[in-house]
């Protein structure tokens, strides 16, 4: 009870937690490799909404069940929580660990039969290697999940490997939407206007207005960073 998902059957966060202690300390000690994938249904949540608790715990069962037909007996796949799944594959490089990302994704991308329903997934995946990207399991479990957050801004069954350039994304989003909650009450937000011209007469037809935000200290953010934020 207190290891195992009851739903899914599978290891929980806890037993997942103690087998990458494990693991870091395996690969510590035999100088190996191996990954973490962090597996995140997008569409779960439509699901539940549209068709019931019930239905959507027939899916995730259903997922947990192609997910293990579809690894080695020596993969720890694990229910991380709600909707989304841990994999730790020991012993593997780089190259595989992102084949294994590839042939997943293509795996799960389709429809699953429930019941008189038609049910169709679409995941994304994020991958961390130790100990190129942490040595530490906390890290290696959030740099596996800031991946996972990237892919899914590109797009439904997609992978992504974790690179430094994500962590600084992720930081940088943080750091705005904590500055963006003062920005208006600081009487940071300025409105440019961009003229339109007509291009037979070149005469001033109108303008467009655009939000610029003039942070102290990076300056001026343009929208298509701040607004998607916002």
């Amino acid at each position: 009870i207190a290891h195992f998902d009851a739903l899914t059957n599978l290891p929980n966060r806890t037993l997942f937690a103690k087998k990458l202690h494990e693991a870091i300390q395996h690969a510590t000690e035999q100088q190996s490799t191996f990954g973490i994938l962090f597996i995140d249904l997008n569409n779960f949540k439509q699901i539940n909404d549209s068709y019931g608790h019930s239905t959507g715990d027939r899916f995730l069962q259903f997922i947990a069940d192609t997910l293990k037909l579809h690894i080695r007996k020596k993969d720890f796949l694990a229910r991380f929580g709600g909707d989304k799944f841990l994999l730790l594959i020991e012993d593997i490089d780089e190259e595989n660990i992102e084949y294994i990302g590839k042939r997943l994704v293509h795996t799960l991308d389709q429809t699953f039969e429930i019941g008189h329903l038609e049910l169709h997934t679409a995941i994304n995946i994020g991958i961390s290697m130790f100990p190129k990207h942490s040595d530490n399991a906390e890290m290696l479990l959030q740099h596996a999940n800031n991946a996972m957050q990237v892919a899914k801004k590109s797009g439904s069954n997609r992978y992504q490997l974790f690179n430094p350039e994500i962590q600084m994304q992720m930081q940088r989003k943080l750091m705005l939407e904590t500055a963006l909650n003062d920005a208006i009450k600081k009487d940071q937000m300025l409105v440019y206007y961009q003229p339109k011209l007509c291009a037979r007469t070149k005469n001033i037809i109108g303008a467009e207005a655009l939000l610029r935000w003039n942070h102290p200290v990076e300056g001026i953010i343009p929208p298509g960073e701040f607004i998607p934020i916002a």
